[in-house]
């Protein structure tokens, strides 16, 4: 009893690993892996080999919008700024914002560094990979006491 109890508990863990579950609720975005491809749940790096990704998923409700921002501008951006966000398809919608992330890393060909802007409550209307516009709201970062 005690072996077939131990098969049993042994074939419960090997149909446990044929599940896939995602790290966040979301929406798919794009299928990155087709039936009967080989993946793997390690990633070796580089892109030869079995792949790690099988799904794009996003959040709608962390969304944010990534700005390719001149590097001549960068003195009148900074982390938490408040800014507005205005979607292209939407222009009647308009959603506050922080300035969320500043790459360490400028593009030295096109000249300009990537700022991603954090959306405050999103709604039905903003969903992944619209355009828009955004729009930083204070002009100079507050001073340090």
């Amino acid at each position: 009893l005690r072996e077939a109890q131990g098969l049993l508990d042994f074939a419960r863990w090997q149909l446990a690993w044929t599940f896939i579950r995602s790290p966040i609720d979301g929406v798919v975005l794009e299928k990155l892996a087709d039936e009967n491809e080989l993946v793997s749940p390690q990633s070796f790096g580089g892109d030869k080999g079995p792949s790690t990704a099988l799904l794009a998923v996003a959040d709608p409700q962390d969304l944010q919008v990534e700005i390719d921002l001149n590097e001549s501008d960068l003195s009148k951006v900074w982390l938490g700024q408040p800014c507005r966000v205005t979607p292209e398809a939407y222009p009647d919608h308009v959603y506050n914002g922080y300035v969320a992330e500043i790459a360490p890393e400028a593009n030295r060909q096109k000249g300009t560094l990537q700022i991603k802007v954090q959306v405050k409550d999103p709604d039905r209307y903003l969903i992944p990979e619209l355009s828009a516009k955004v729009d930083f709201l204070a002009s100079y970062p507050p001073v340090s006491p």
